[in-house]
């Protein structure tokens, strides 16, 4: 709230000093002035004033956005036209003879800008995501129809989050809007050998508030072909976890494929109280993204012990599972951290038969990890729906767009099928392409 009216006091200083027929008597008077006539000050105050005002005002009352869509948008673009239109008002003001007169106090302007500033506040980066989002936009974005089931704040974070989803091609009209709150979570990035950490603050989101009769889940199900969760969602809340076992019902009363991603995440919840959801949620399941871990210690499936390496374990636990549950495929990664901005990643499949497919390792450079497990999930998922039965393409496709998110910045891959195919026609040949 106060980073932009200083940052403006800032700059209403720094155009007074540089202003034509400036009078260093008058400096004071004119800067005080100029600070009270800002327009992005007073447009800050006018803000705070209209949302104290709609806290007072039942939401019923603000209708232009449902009941005049066109005047909604209008209003949207003449408010994006402001801040544009506010730079050229402070360039027209601007006298640039006086810079080279008055270079010390330019130099003191910007140093007021620049120490006083990361005092006040510490930067940090925002953008949206999530592990079921982030598998919807890649998967748009290979090419595939999607849509997504969620419940976001009825306010500028959740339209903000939409236009996100649309902008990237994912269906939102299914969508809820209630409550205020949207869940994030931060992201420390690490470097060498300091790991990444994760700090999540999910509690009394909008979607911990939805409710199981809120969807139709007929209407939803009844022409999808195909339904990916994870098990964060199950983490969330219980209203998520009765909303998502409904949907799981749906999928198995209409014949709709289902993925999971165990996703378990310790800071969400802990391994006792995960585990009853997520046996529950395996006799619904068609592909799992899983390790030895999840199916060991999650869904309890003991472990010969005569075995003696990681891949005979996870292959025994593989083939127990899929012995008394519908699951075909498990699909799943390895990882070798080098430093925190270089690892390897080889993949598998385990099939309903017993058979295991391996892929990689590719080892590779870091530019962002957070979504390089959705994007994985994404590879196989739109492999599989291009040929079921073809499982080495699917695990091939999927290590690629994995490897691949992991040069981008943001949660979700935004890679194009043509990109990924060209990826693994040249074993990742980093040439630059004319």
């Amino acid at each position: 709230i106060f980073v932009i009216p200083l940052f403006n006091i800032f700059a209403v200083i720094a155009l007074t000093i540089y202003s034509e027929n400036k009078d260093d008597t008058s400096l004071l008077k004119k800067s005080f002035l100029g600070i009270l006539r800002n327009p992005c000050i007073i447009s800050i105050f006018l803000g705070l004033l209209v949302i104290l005002f709609r806290m007072m005002v039942p939401a019923s009352a603000f209708f232009v956005r449902d009941r005049l869509p066109f005047l909604y948008k209008a209003l949207g673009y003449l408010a994006s036209m402001s801040t544009p239109f506010a730079f050229l008002l402070v360039g027209s003001s601007l006298d640039l003879g006086h810079v080279v007169k008055d270079h010390k106090k330019l130099i003191l302007t910007m140093l007021m800008r620049d120490l006083v500033f990361p005092i006040l506040t510490k930067n940090f980066i925002a953008n949206y995501g999530g592990a079921e989002a982030n598998v919807l936009v890649s998967l748009s974005h290979l090419g595939n129809e999607t849509d997504f089931l969620t419940r976001v704040p009825d306010n500028q974070l959740g339209e903000s989050a939409i236009m996100h989803l649309k902008r990237h091609g994912v269906g939102t009209d299914h969508i809820l809007r209630g409550s205020s709150n949207l869940g994030m979570y931060f992201v420390e990035t690490g470097f060498g050998g300091r790991p990444s950490k994760v700090l999540y603050n999910r509690a009394h989101s909008a979607i911990t508030r939805i409710g199981i009769d809120d969807l139709d889940y007929d209407e939803i199900f009844k022409d999808a072909e195909w339904f990916h969760m994870s098990g964060i969602t199950l983490a969330i809340h219980e209203k998520c976890r009765n909303v998502a076992f409904k949907c799981l019902e749906a999928c198995e009363k209409y014949g709709v494929k289902v993925s999971f991603d165990f996703n378990y995440r310790s800071k969400l919840w802990t391994i006792e109280e995960a585990k009853p959801h997520f046996q529950k949620a395996i006799k619904y399941v068609d592909v799992l993204f899983g390790n030895f871990f999840d199916m060991n210690t999650m869904l309890e499936i003991p472990v010969d012990p005569h075995l003696e390496t990681d891949e005979e374990k996870r292959l025994d636990v593989a083939k127990k599972l899929m012995d008394h549950t519908k699951v075909y495929y498990v699909f799943g990664t390895d990882r070798i951290v080098h430093t925190a901005t270089d690892n390897s990643l080889s993949s598998y499949c385990i099939r309903k038969d017993g058979i295991c497919f391996k892929e990689g390792p590719i080892r590779f450079s870091i530019y962002d990890r957070i979504g390089g497990g959705d994007a994985f999930s994404s590879g196989i998922i739109h492999g599989l729906l291009k040929d079921y039965d073809n499982p080495k393409y699917a695990l091939k496709f999927g290590l690629a767009t994995s490897v691949l998110k992991h040069t981008l910045y943001g949660d979700a891959s935004v890679l194009s099928e043509e990109e990924v195919l060209e990826f693994i026609k040249t074993n990742g040949n980093a040439a630059v392409q004319r």
